[in-house]
């Protein structure tokens, strides 16, 4: 029966760390729909890039509405930082 158990909860607890991994994936989509539709959400959105681009064809600068109907934009300049939601 210890047998059993433990095997159990090697499964549960695997299923708990895929589970947590698709809820990182869902919740970055989610956020990147919500700000794709922004005439309805209210959410900024980006409005364009312009700069050279790198490697990865990144601009060097992003311009960013800060709600839908706003009569300005925010330019944001590349920082060379990643963020990497990859595991190390």
């Amino acid at each position: 029966m210890s047998d059993e158990l433990s095997l159990r909860i090697e499964e549960l607890v695997a299923e708990n760390e895929r589970l947590l991994k698709d809820l990182g994936a869902y919740e970055r989509e989610r956020d990147r729909f919500r700000h794709a539709i922004a005439d309805i959400t209210g959410l900024y959105f980006l409005t364009g890039g312009h700069g050279e681009t790198d490697e990865n064809l990144l601009p060097e600068f992003i311009r960013i509405c800060p709600a839908y109907g706003c009569a300005w934009e925010q330019v944001y300049v590349k920082t060379n930082k990643t963020v990497s939601y990859e595991g190390s």
